[in-house]
């Protein structure tokens, strides 16, 4: 779906809301009066009315009743889960004194009378994590295959199956109905088929998050879960922080519900351990107030669902796109016959049959391959995509066993890599050359333009044969507003902090985000100079009058509003520059601001009860240093909006192989890596990666890290348009590398104030 002017393609991770179901939703809350429900007055009783109402929707959406199941509502899936296990009672309170809670992967031992928590591997995050709260004796973690063998064997040895040993513990398999990794649907029949095997000790708890958004479900004979659990969002994207568990009524007896809150009781006594819960089962566990301004939205959710022709018909639709992109990453190969990508999910193997929609939800998860065979990490993936305005998901989808199976990683290598600092949600994406994560035209395009290779890709090896250990600066750029242009000198001082002024100032949204040219290509047309003791903002296309504002800015003189950014105190510069912004750009109008580091800085700890004092996120301050490929943390002496270090410095060398092969002049690409330094010398290209120390003039720098590059190096700096070209050659080019370009410096500390010329001597010290 093309969504202000990007292509959506993570319908995995939440569905979008339509203009229709928005506009019927405002309409809604501007004639309702809703009230707390829990109150007796006629908007309290009103409001009521319409969550009963919702209630009895989403039955009838699942083809059940009021006589069958209750109806939970939760704030996610997570909540609901874990509100199951949390409550269940499993019969006997296990000692762990002697063995400890287990885990199991044999099914045998579904069969020793120990009360048991088991799922599948294939299971999200959420429900791995249940077995930290279930007050169970073992944990069984098995595949789908292998219960499909249990079933079947028990089946076969008699036809009651009553086959389970008479135990008083009870036991609860959570099953995932469609895998959040790859999309691969279980067959929900097992459900009934556990039951009969194992007998009535054993309950179901359905985690159906990734089924609902694309695919019917029917509760009725053939599929009565104990529970089932899912969230809205992934129905209809809206309302979110909403979900329901729904509980099968002649088996609500399995929770055991210990915690009142308001709303759920009769009564209490204080001084006495005496209270009686409401007789309406899913009251007992709606804690407080519901959310009931989401919840009368609900409605409009199922609604918007039947205008498309229902969930029948939007699967029908979605597998359609599935199947087109699996059939296209599936046929394109490289030039030398090498598959472009590999797919992951038990589920296609029913592709050209009728049964693949039984089998698979319209999920492509998926990874690239080079044309010799080795993969593309998920982040190269995620930038060139986000250069198409393409919106997918990347990474393991916190579903550690998917991921591990489907990459061939086991325990000791999952481990290890932890160890080595890889973490859920981190960029880490490819250790020791193995994936750990994975990811129509634009998106074709996009691959056809990127990933395919028409000849074998040349790299250039870093490992250097022309070596100097002399070099020349041959320029030096200071970026006084973060993001924006930068100034030119032949002359500049070294500051505490890093090049004087460098990056002191920074643009932020009127909620406080950090703006860069990543987002706002427009900050590359603001022209910064620094002239009398002024810092002097102009309008690269235009000539409107500058905008001129003193170096030091100081309470009394602009609007009282301190933020924090990374820890750092900084004061706003007032109205009028924020007016000269509005003025630039339309993507500049709503409410930019331009903050500097304040003179007085200090970190925050103990400023906490500062005047209109608020934390800026730092989740988006990425301007070309995006990230850092080692460890490295910016000291308690660096105070200015840098991400990762105080200096950034390339090689000519380096940006010339780039430049000839992309076609473009090299000043042009130098300036899209955004350098502090610049260096002329006689090494091969990417000759820093090797670099340990510098001494420019007197200056000593410490070389702390490679700059691993984003889009941004794709946006052109005098004109803000962007061109894929330069991360592309840069990907080809630095195979193996992460694309990194260019070294982090760190000054090493001195009482003698330093300047640094162009045309400054550079003692290079190698690793």
């Amino acid at each position: 779906m093309a969504t202000h002017e990007r292509i959506y393609l993570d319908y995995a991770g939440t569905n979008l809301t339509t203009s229709e179901q928005l506009d019927a939703i405002v309409t809604s809350l501007k004639q309702l009066s809703l009230a707390n429900p829990h109150s007796r007055h006629y908007s309290g009783q009103l409001t009521g009315d319409i969550v009963d109402a919702a209630r009895r929707k989403i039955l009838e959406f699942f083809g059940t009743s009021s006589k069958e199941y209750s109806v939970i509502f939760t704030g996610n899936t997570t909540h609901a889960l874990k509100t199951v296990v949390e409550n269940f009672d499993f019969g006997t309170k296990p000692n762990f004194e002697d063995e400890g809670k287990c885990v199991q992967t044999d099914l045998e031992y579904a069969l020793n009378g120990r009360s048991t928590l088991m799922t599948f591997r294939d299971a999200h995050t959420s429900v791995i994590g249940l077995r930290e709260i279930a007050s169970c004796e073992q944990v069984i973690i098995t595949e789908s295959e292998s219960l499909e063998e249990f079933l079947q064997s028990r089946e076969k040895l008699s036809q009651n199956g009553d086959l389970h040993e008479s135990n008083q513990s009870k036991n609860l398999f959570v099953m995932t109905a469609a895998s959040n990794f790859c999309g691969r649907k279980y067959d929900l029949s097992m459900i009934n088929r556990l039951q009969k095997v194992l007998g009535s000790n054993w309950a179901v708890c359905l985690d159906a998050a990734a089924w609902v958004g694309s695919s019917p479900l029917k509760l009725g004979d053939d599929c009565r879960p104990e529970f089932v659990a899912f969230s809205f969002y992934k129905m209809f994207g809206f309302p979110t922080g909403l979900a329901v568990l729904l509980v099968r009524n002649d088996r609500d007896y399995l929770l055991k519900k210990r915690y009142f809150g308001g709303g759920t009781i009769k009564y209490a006594l204080l001084d006495q351990f005496q209270f009686e819960f409401k007789d309406q089962f899913y009251k007992r566990f709606e804690e407080g107030t519901l959310n009931f301004g989401s919840i009368v939205t609900l409605r409009h959710g199922f609604d918007d669902l039947e205008r498309f022709g229902g969930i029948k018909k939007i699967q029908e639709h979605c597998m359609q796109l599935a199947e087109r992109a699996y059939r296209m990453l599936t046929t394109k190969k490289h030039a030398n016959g090498q598959p472009l990508a590999v797919i992951y999910g038990a589920g296609w193997k029913h592709i050209n049959t009728p049964s693949l929609m039984s089998n698979q939800a319209p999920t492509v998860a998926f990874n690239l391959l080079r044309d010799d065979g080795s993969f593309v990490g998920f982040l190269e993936v995620e930038k060139m995509c986000d250069l198409f305005g393409i919106e997918l998901r990347t990474g393991c989808f916190c579903n550690i066993g998917a991921c591990a199976s489907y990459l061939s990683l086991d325990s000791a290598m999952l481990e290890k890599y932890f160890l080595m600092g890889k973490s859920c949600g981190d960029e880490t994406d490819l250790i020791d050359g193995k994936p750990i994560g994975a990811d129509l035209d634009v998106f074709e395009t996009m691959l056809d333009c990127c990933f395919l290779s028409s000849k074998p890709a040349r790299g250039i090896s870093s490992n250097t044969r022309l070596q100097s250990n002399f070099a020349r600066l041959s320029n030096i750029f200071v970026y006084p507003v973060k993001s924006c242009a930068p100034i030119v000198p032949k002359r500049w001082k070294i500051s505490n902090n890093g090049l004087l002024y460098d990056r002191n100032w920074m643009i932020v949204s009127a909620n406080g985000t950090p703006m860069t040219q990543k987002r706002y290509p427009a900050l590359c047309s603001i022209v910064t100079e620094i002239a009398q003791n002024q810092l002097v903002l102009k309008d690269r296309n235009s000539n409107r009058k500058p905008c001129v504002l003193p170096l030091s800015q100081n309470d009394s003189n602009v609007s009282e509003k301190i933020v924090c950014v990374n820890s750092l105190n900084t004061i706003d510069c007032g109205n009028n520059v924020s007016d000269w912004l509005k003025e630039l750009h339309p993507s500049l109008a709503d409410g930019a601001r331009l903050v500097q580091i304040r003179d007085d800085e200090k970190r925050l700890y103990g400023l906490t009860g500062r005047l209109n004092e608020k934390r800026l996120r730092r989740t988006d301050v990425l301007d070309s240093y995006d990230s850092l490929n080692g460890e490295l943390e910016k000291s308690d002496s660096n105070q200015n909006f840098s991400n990762q270090a105080d200096f950034l410095l390339i090689c000519k060398r380096s940006v010339e192989a780039i430049a000839e092969r992309v076609g473009l002049d090299p000043e042009t690409v130098m300036k899209r890596f955004r350098p502090n330094f610049v260096l002329e010398h006689a090494g091969d290209p990417f000759d820093e990666d090797h670099f340990k120390q510098l001494f420019i003039g007197s200056a000593k720098f410490e070389v702390v890290g490679k700059c691993t590059r984003c889009q941004m190096i794709c946006i052109d700096q005098e004109t803000g348009e962007k061109d894929p070209n330069i991360l592309i050659a840069l990907r080809d080019i630095r195979l193996g590398d992460k694309m990194t370009f260019g070294v982090y410096l760190k000054h090493a500390p001195t009482t003698i104030e330093q300047d640094i010329v162009v045309g400054n001597a550079v003692k290079i010290v190698r690793n």
